[in-house]
């Protein structure tokens, strides 16, 4: 997608003398359409068109007759608010930006040779916020420069030639935060607070002997409007502060009431485990005791078993007798009893022995599910 529009491309001049054609070049720019940002100003990004393709300017009168380039998420001209030209030869500013970009806050026209610019140039924006031409080959601003944009707040002039300002320069912009002016001939320096603007002043008379010093007066001038957009600048981040202060402090609470929720529930859940331990234990005691009891009776119920057989085949063998040995049956019935009154005395002391220490582990069991 590219958008085109046009303009006159002749003009004619009248000289005093004669008639004359100038031929105004025209150019042709390409974009590249994207979200960037500029923390000086916001924190939020601005849709901007960063030049990529450029003819070379020669001529003063030179204008833009198409912007080439693909909008991004459906945007259109009127929604581009920044335009960043660098290392673009463009010795003089484009004419005709504002019939494509019309709602420029931001220009920026970096490293590109430029040599001059004027007040018809910046006149269209006047919502413009911030204006950047360091790098360049600037040496003198108009004093009418700024008439048409009062609310820049963000001027870099960084690493130009500029050895003359005109005077009341600045008494336009009561909105002005921040002034570079770095590394020209007669003046070295960056500013955004009054002090340096002062120093900045005696810097000028210092190094420029030939500068133009009505510039102090305006300097001067410009340092009340200075102080009022700083005081303003520092309450803004006062309320920021205190706003911080202010969410850190929710934030803080919110931390020891979440600390507190899961303090209780880490006691809630210690008190479950050991209650289920203490179950736990209590139920595989129960079983130890109940095994116990069924082998107990397990074994009196074998020994009472074992008792009854014996008992049977003595009498199977009273039965069994016969007349032969009938003679012989007192002794035998002597060895008999004898034999048998050993094995009974044997027998019963088991059973007692066993029984009572049945008795004994039934009544200890007792004792232990009493405790429970």
């Amino acid at each position: 997608m590219h958008f085109t529009r046009s303009s006159s491309l002749t003009t004619l001049i009248l000289l005093p003398t004669i008639f004359t054609f100038r031929i105004i070049a025209a150019l042709n720019i390409f974009c590249d359409y994207s979200m960037q940002n500029f923390t000086l100003l916001t924190k939020n990004s601005i849709y901007t068109c960063t030049v990529v393709d450029i003819k070379p300017v020669t001529e003063s009168r030179l204008e833009i007759i198409n912007v080439f380039g693909e909008h991004s998420n459906n945007s259109k001209d009127e929604n581009v608010h920044s335009i960043k030209i660098e290392g673009k030869p463009v010795k003089f500013f484009p004419k005709k930006l504002e019939s494509f970009f019309s709602f420029l806050s931001i220009i920026s026209v970096v490293s590109s040779n430029l040599t001059a610019i004027r007040q018809e140039n910046l006149t269209p924006f006047t919502n413009l916020r911030l204006l950047d031409l360091h790098d360049n080959l600037l040496d003198y601003l108009p004093r009418d420069l700024f008439v048409y944009n009062p609310n820049l707040e963000v001027i870099n002039l960084s690493r130009n030639r500029i050895s003359n300002i005109d005077p009341d320069i600045f008494d336009y912009l009561n909105n002005l935060k921040y002034l570079n002016l770095e590394n020209n001939e007669c003046i070295s320096d960056m500013e955004n607070d009054t002090n340096g603007v002062k120093a900045m002043i005696n810097e000028i008379k210092e190094k420029c002997n030939n500068c133009d010093f009505e510039l102090q007066k305006n300097l001067e001038r410009s340092i009340d409007s200075l102080k009022s957009s700083y005081i303003l600048q520092v309450d803004d981040f006062r309320a920021e502060i205190d706003m911080l202060r202010a969410q850190n402090f929710e934030i803080t609470k919110r931390a020891q009431l979440l600390n507190e929720n899961l303090s209780k529930q880490n006691e809630k859940l210690t008190i479950k485990l050991a209650e289920r331990k203490v179950t736990s234990n209590r139920r595989i005691f129960l079983l130890t005791i109940m095994l116990v009891i069924m082998c107990s009776l397990l074994i009196i119920f074998t020994i009472v078993i074992i008792y009854f057989i014996l008992n049977n085949r003595c009498t199977k063998s009273k039965e069994l007798r016969t007349p032969e040995i009938v003679e012989y049956l007192p002794r035998i019935e002597d060895n008999i009893i004898v034999k048998r009154s050993h094995r009974q005395n044997r027998l019963s002391e088991n059973l007692y022995e066993d029984i009572n220490g049945s008795v004994y582990v039934i009544e200890s069991a007792y004792d232990r599910l009493q405790y429970f």
